[in-house]
């Protein structure tokens, strides 16, 4: 049976998202691009996948009730089997003035919400009111099984799942029996080198941008600074969205028919060298041609420079026309904005080889 976690931050050490931090971590691709290192991740991301699926199958045992508002708050549960029948909610509430209004206590929280409370509850409210979420850290446990949508972080014209500490990836339930939900150990030497939420390991297939979904963002800066414009998502600053620079090592992209998608950030197609839209208010971050010439990819920079826009595709060969996404700018002086809302694994094989998809080059 499941316990609250699979791998515990070492007693007496502080939740790292809860410490200040006075430079701003860098958020983290999946794995460099060599063969070797595509490879070497493919085969973690096996076993990681594997511990997921134990847990989704024990998580399916038991029957999944939705919370409503006659039932207040939970129960009281101490065991994980306990924890893992408190009743799911599964929809967002907020204010007048766009407050996350948060379910009571001994419930269990769907994706969104889970993102919305590491934004504005605190380690201890988050420990305390939702067990079967977060461990006593406060951290999202690993051994939580996603639910419900999942939050959309758009950047540089693609979709992201957002990346917890470096270690979970808030995926939804649906596209959990792609990839599972881990991308690294829960320790504590994987949450102090990551940024609270990461954008750019794991781009979300279009299957999960086009689900109806709630939280469906648009990022322009890659290090975002001071607290967000928007109620929503205010809290802590050391709680904001980190976007990757490192454009020329790899994300990964799980699809519904359970095959996994590695390739180099810039090669997806989509991808634009601007991390957002330009408006009257609020900069973006441009990778420079420099940083493509460093890495010997200068003549493809001229073919990612254009207009910016979204792009719902992840698939070679399928134009950015067809399948954009308009993207509304607010007018915000921000970062970020809202755009419009809108089993088994079984590892690919050729030979002894586990498969990875390259994309072709734009």
């Amino acid at each position: 049976m499941p316990k609250d976690t699979k791998k515990s931050i070492p007693k007496g050490s502080v939740s790292p998202s809860e410490r200040p931090s006075r430079m701003a971590r860098g958020a983290k691709m999946a794995c460099e691009p060599s063969k070797a290192q595509v490879q070497q991740y493919l085969e973690k991301q096996v076993d990681f996948q594997t511990d997921c699926f134990e847990l989704l199958r024990y998580h399916n045992i038991y029957p999944e009730i939705e919370w409503e508002d006659k039932d207040g708050p939970g129960t009281t549960a101490t065991r994980w089997s306990e924890k893992a029948q408190l009743k799911l909610v599964n929809r967002l509430s907020f204010s007048e003035t766009g407050k996350t209004q948060f379910p009571p206590p001994n419930t269990r929280l769907c994706d969104e919400l889970v993102y919305l409370a590491t934004k504005s509850l605190k380690f201890g409210e988050r420990a305390l009111w939702y067990p079967y979420d977060f461990n006593k850290n406060g951290d999202i446990n690993p051994n939580r099984v996603p639910s419900g949508a999942a939050p959309i972080i758009w950047a540089h014209g693609l979709p992201f799942f957002p990346v917890y500490k470096g270690y979970y990836i808030l995926c939804g339930r649906e596209h959990a029996i792609c990839i599972g939900w881990l991308i690294n150990e829960y320790h504590r030497n994987v949450t102090k080198n990551h940024p609270v939420w990461s954008v750019g390991a794991v781009i979300a297939p279009e299957s999960a941008a086009r689900a109806p979904h709630t939280i469906d963002r648009q990022m322009r800066l890659h290090q975002p600074y001071g607290t967000d414009f928007n109620i929503r998502y205010r809290g802590k600053p050391v709680a904001r969205d980190v976007v990757s620079a490192d454009h020329h090592h790899c994300a990964v992209v799980p699809h519904l028919n359970r095959f996994i998608q590695v390739c180099p950030l810039w090669m997806f197609p989509g991808y634009n060298v601007r991390c957002g839209p330009m408006n009257a208010h609020a900069e973006t971050t441009t990778v420079k041609r420099g940083f493509f010439v460093s890495k010997g990819l200068g003549d493809k920079y001229l073919s990612l420079v254009r207009p910016y826009a979204n792009i719902f595709s992840d698939r070679p060969g399928e134009s950015a026309e067809s399948a954009s996404k308009d993207t509304i700018d607010s007018g915000n002086p921000d970062d970020s904005s809202d755009n419009v809302k809108s089993q088994d694994l079984e590892a690919k094989e050729q030979g002894s080889d586990l498969a990875f998809a390259l994309p072709a080059e734009i």
